[in-house]
Parts: structure tokens; sequence; C-alpha cells
């Protein structure tokens, strides 16, 4: 609420208080939170707890009561590229399954992005997601896709659960997503013993 919200008039009459009280009250309600006593408020506006017990009637008659500071949600903070910024292998892996491009594509895609980034000096709050938006609009020719059973089949579960992931991101994995995710995650264990 600022100064010249239209409802402030009609709540100050309906609480017969001047608009500046009920402007104070208002503010006052919604930095203090749960700690807002309205004896401690009235004494210091100079109104009695009637007044103040009006004041929040009628806020709440023109549903204008003010959400708490505790209900408010911090503000993520963005953070820049740091200086010599190498992508993570979980970015590395992503535009593989995503673009089908080879290892050494994604390194050259990586670093153009990070020379793009790094001298923009922008903030973001969620880099693998700025990556993952760089990727999908990225010009770079897609590889071959895997036909038949030629493909790498780590390659093509972590495909397959990535289209996952980007066409119901809200949802639980269901029954085949799981089982793609426990075969990869088996053939990951092998492919390690096998090292």
């Amino acid at each position: 609420m600022n100064p010249f919200d239209p409802k402030l008039p009609a709540i100050a009459s309906d609480a017969k208080v001047k608009t500046c009280h009920v402007f104070h009250c208002f503010h006052a309600m919604r930095k203090m939170g749960q700690s807002f006593r309205r004896d401690v408020f009235a004494n210091f506006a100079g109104l009695n707890v009637a007044h103040v017990d009006a004041i929040i009637a009628a806020l709440e008659a023109h549903n204008a009561l003010p959400r708490l500071a505790e209900e408010r949600k911090p503000q993520a903070r963005g953070s820049r590229l740091p200086e010599g910024w190498k992508a993570p292998d979980e970015y590395i892996q992503w535009a593989i399954a995503e673009r089908y491009w080879t290892p050494q594509d994604t390194q050259k895609e990586a670093a153009i992005f990070a020379d793009y980034w790094t001298g923009q000096g922008t903030t973001k709050i969620d880099w693998l997601a700025t990556w993952r938006n760089w990727v999908r609009r990225s010009n770079r020719e897609d590889g071959p896709r895997p036909q038949g059973g030629t493909a790498d089949p780590k390659m093509v579960l972590k495909a397959k659960i990535n289209h996952w992931e980007r066409n119901h991101p809200y949802e639980e994995d269901d029954a085949q997503v799981k089982a793609w995710r426990e075969e990869l995650a088996s053939n990951v264990v092998q492919l390690r013993r096998e090292a």
C-alpha cells in the first residue's frame, strides 16, 4: 500500500481515523508480522486500542490486510559466471545427451558460453538452466542420432531420461523412467568396474 492507494481513504473513513494512521498501521503490521502489538502501535500513533482494532477490521473488510514479512519468500540472488569457468561434467553430459554432440564439440560450445557470459558480466540465479537454454538455442549442428543397435546405450538412456524431464517437469518418474534410471546407474557401475 502506498500513500496514493485509492482504498486508503475508504478504509480510513470506515475506521474513523486519518489516512496516515491506516497507512502507518498497515506497514507496521507488514513489517513486524506476528510481533505487531496493537497497544504499542496505539501508544506510538496517539490512538486508542479501539482505533487500531477499527483499522484492522476496515483493512480486513476491504481485503487489504498486509502479507506478513515472514510470509514473503526471500529473493534469490544471482551470481556472475566466475573467471576461468569450466563446464562441470553434469553440463557436458547433459549437452551430449540433448544434442548428440561429441565431447569435443560440447567443450567448444562451453568455451563460447563462458566467453559470452563472462564478457556480459550478467548475474544469473541458475547457471545450469542458462546452459540448457544456451544448448537448445545453439546453431551448432546436432550430432548423428543413434540408430539401431549401434548407439552407446548409456547415451540413449540419458537422452530418454532428458526427454522425459523436459516434457514432464513437474511429474514424478513413472515406472519406465525409474527403470531407465536404474539401468543407467547399473550401467555406470559396470563401466567403472571394467575401467
